[in-house]
């Protein structure tokens, strides 16, 4: 059995090499279809199984909660419904509560934005990582105490052993270092301090809060699912006006990394597969198109006696050779593939894909399967020879005979899938120029943003800061070519500004749509002229919207449109925070054209902008505009900067061109994916289409030299090649517009100003594919209209 099989690979080794071209061409097709597939699944497989440092970290997860009636999802918690779950709970244990932080870190006279967490002390008992250095938080720690991250310590100190018990400003108070924490360890922060404050002291409306815990022995996440539904059914139950309607549920912690880019990894490992197909119908064409001419081969093997099973096996080790040699070098590219895909993206280390055990096995098995699949029916037709059928002629043509049918439908199947591939590739195209197309209710263009902190122990005060900041913007004012400045609390495109509960002052039993949590910002006078973003109705904030002046806002059009419909906004007010809140009202003054944060966003937000000069805060976003380009508006900035206070803190200058166009990169690069995609189907159809269409005309050329001799025209030889080849595209095109019309469905969250099931485009893709395909016949067929039909009369 063993010496058998060695024959046949030597055997099926030397046939490979006797036929270099055609053995050629079938690797690197199967090199590109499986080296796409490795890539991809080294993706998913990373987001999927995310390296965490965690002992028994499959049983650790995290709270989050929605409210279907509301169409939100994935929001976070808040401390009481967190305290209530964590004392009534029987299916999670070490529950720790967490909340972001981002704070100024000074070591000297430089100083940072960081961010970190606040935590309780059940915090590190629950990941059960030691510190590096020192120790971590214990419960008996309060605020003055920070455990650093391994990043914030190699950057911000030097990675100096000795860093624990040092001291250093953190916002506005000291904190000393109690220790650092190994690398990996909860990557979203840098810092960890305690987070003192008793959960009831927060409002349950006041969603922004992570819980933490792990499972129960015995308990699964379907279990606590369970528990936490009934937890907070009785919730909204006792305190129906913040938790009606709202759910909490848990998530497992490797849900946590790369949650936004998950479905688009599937989408791509779809598309991938659809690539590999195509490649398979390629190399199954190619070994039955070989059929036919190893019959007399096959003949004379069966005539000495070797059995059907041994020519099947046989054929099958060719067919496996080949796609293993297609595997080693699909595989090669795969590790191309994955460091370029780091590269391009910048991974968090847990989800990090790399060429591991599992990507190796995969493909060794990916290659496996597809040697089968590509060479069983030519295996299983080939090994039925009789010996006598070589004295037989074969069914001629592309569409007749036992095997045209087979092949025409292999041909057919390449068109459909690329097709689909095609079309996905056009609609994200589509997607990508209506994004960059869209009206952001702002111009980017010539106008730079720079964060800019205070230092929180040199401005205290609110007079302060309001001060400084006056004194920047009149130094900006004056600077050659600037045109307007401004400043926000919240950085466009990225920042959505802080979400606030807003009510109408009287009409708090009003329908919830009025009193779900909005963005809140804090922007200066000048802020609406820096962005280009104009006045609908009323007045802009002035110097004299300040403390101790009447508190005022200014609404977008779009949060006007939901709360004030049929009337004039103007002189309206609006309470800042829950009906049972005894929260500041502010009267309208003005409305503004609605901002969308960026162009991700389909829905324009609702907005509340609020006078700086009344909420001032030491961390705020500057936009300045310059009438000669975004050069000269840095120069000013940095001018105003030395002139008011050389100390502050300045980060992230650049253009807000440049911040849009980092927003739209996701985009980018799922369309260029996908447009790849579809280039790699479209050319490895038109060869298959080439190659099918180039062998039908070979076994067709005694049928074509008879035609000729009779009289027929080369219009006529033309169209008998591109009849047979139009059935097979009509029956291509058929099968991929039915499956396009599914697979685009699974596009459709990532499509915007275009549908999935846009006719014009899958018109285009259409058309497209018919050109290429039947070009990709004309070859054959010329050679066909010119061949000398005498030669082959005499044959």
């Amino acid at each position: 059995m063993i010496q058998g099989i060695r024959q046949d690979v030597v055997f099926a080794a030397r046939s490979l090499l006797r036929h270099r071209g055609v053995t050629a061409v079938a690797v690197l097709s199967l090199a590109i279809g499986i080296a796409a597939n490795g890539t991809i699944f080294s993706l998913v497989q990373a987001l999927e199984f995310p390296r965490l440092i965690y002992p028994d970290a499959g049983r650790i997860v995290f709270l989050e909660s929605r409210n279907h009636t509301r169409g939100l999802t994935g929001m976070l918690v808040s401390a009481p419904d967190a305290g209530d779950v964590a004392d009534a709970s029987r299916t999670l244990e070490h529950a720790s509560l967490t909340a972001d932080q981002t704070s100024v870190l000074r070591e000297g006279v430089s100083g940072r934005r960081v961010s970190g967490r606040r935590v309780t002390p059940a915090f590190f008992e629950l990941f059960g990582i030691p510190a590096r250095l020192g120790r971590v938080l214990a419960p008996g720690d309060g605020p003055d105490r920070i455990l650093l991250s391994d990043t914030a310590w190699r950057t911000y100190f030097a990675a100096d052993p000795s860093v624990t018990g040092r001291g250093f400003h953190l916002d506005e108070g000291m904190v000393t270092i109690a220790g650092v924490m190994p690398p990996d360890f909860d990557e979203d922060a840098e810092f960890w301090v305690a987070l003192t404050e008793s959960p009831a002291s927060r409002g349950r409306d006041d969603r922004q809060f992570t819980l933490f815990a792990r499972l129960a022995p015995g308990a699964s996440v379907r279990d606590a699912s369970t528990e936490l539904s009934e937890i907070s059914g009785r919730l909204a139950r006792d305190h129906p006006g913040t938790n009606a309607n709202w759910e909490m549920f848990p998530v497992p912690l490797r849900r946590m990394h790369g949650r936004d880019s998950r479905q688009a990894f599937l989408l791509l490992q779809a598309a991938v597969g659809f690539v590999l197909l195509i490649a398979c119908a390629n190399i199954a064409n190619i070994l039955l198109a070989r059929g036919p001419v190893r019959r007399h081969e096959m003949a004379v093997r069966v005539s000495l006696g070797a059995g059907r099973g041994r020519l099947l096996r046989g054929l099958l080790v060719e067919s496996l050779l080949l796609s293993l040699a297609g595997g080693a070098l699909g595989l090669m590219w795969s590790m191309w593939g994955i460091r370029l895909a780091r590269h391009m993206v910048g991974f968090p280390s847990a989800i990090e894909p790399h060429l591991n055990v599992s990507v190796v096995g995969f493909t060794a098995i990916l290659s496996m399967l597809c040697g089968i699949i590509c060479g069983i029916l030519p295996a299983l037709r080939a090994s039925r020879i009789a010996p006598e059928a070589v004295l037989r002629a074969d069914g001629r043509g592309l569409t007749g005979g036992g095997r045209g049918w087979l092949r025409a439908a292999l041909v057919a199947t390449q068109i459909a899938c690329a097709l689909v591939l095609a079309l996905c590739g056009a609609l994200m195209v589509q997607t990508l120029v209506n994004r960059q197309r869209v009206n952001l209710g702002y111009d980017p263009r010539g106008a730079v943003r720079a964060d800019i902190v205070l230092d929180a122990s040199r401005y205290r005060d609110p007079v302060r800061i309001t001060a400084a900041v006056d004194a920047l913007f009149e130094h900006v004012g004056q600077a050659s070519g600037v045109t307007a400045a401004g400043a926000s609390t919240w950085a466009l495109p990225t920042g959505a500004g802080g979400q606030r509960q807003l009510t109408l002052p009287g009409e708090e039993n009003r329908a919830l749509a009025t009193s779900i949590r909005r963005g809140v910002e804090a922007v200066t006078p000048g802020y609406f002229a820096a962005l280009g973003v104009p006045m609908k109705l009323g007045r802009p904030f002035t110097g004299g919207d300040r403390q101790g002046a009447a508190p005022v806002a200014i609404v977008n059009q779009e949060l006007a449109r939901q709360l004030w419909p049929d009337g004039d906004p103007i002189g309206e007010t609006l309470r800042l925070g829950a009906a049972s809140e005894s929260a500041p009202i502010v009267t309208v003054v003005g409305v503004v054209g609605t901002i969308r944060r960026s162009a991700m966003h389909d829905v324009p937000p609702a907005h509340v902008y609020l006078p700086f000069a009344q909420h001032p805060n030491a961390t705020l976003s500057v936009v300045v505009r310059s009438e000669t380009g975004a050069a000269a508006a840095v120069r000013g900035l940095e001018a105003a900067v030395n002139a008011t206070d050389p100390a502050l803190m300045v980060e992230e200058v650049r253009t807000v061109e440049a911040d849009v166009a980092r927003f739209v990169a996701p985009v980018r690069t799922m369309t260029s994916l996908l447009g790849a995609l579809g280039v790699a189907g479209l050319l490895l159809a038109a060869l298959g289409v080439f190659g099918s269409m180039s062998y039908a005309v070979s076994q067709r050329q005694q049928e074509m030299a008879v035609r000729s001799a009779l009289g027929a025209t080369r219009g006529q030889i033309f169209r008998v090649v591109f009849g047979a080849a139009s059935r097979i595209l009509v029956a291509g095109l058929a099968m991929g517009t039915a499956a396009g019309a599914v697979a685009t469905r699974a596009l459709e969250s990532f499509l915007f100003g275009v549908a999935a099931t846009d006719s014009l485009t899958l018109a285009a893709v259409a058309l497209l594919m018919t050109v290429i395909a039947l070009a990709a016949c004309y070859v054959p067929a010329r050679a066909a209209a010119t061949a000398d039909p005498l030669p082959l009369l005499r044959q």
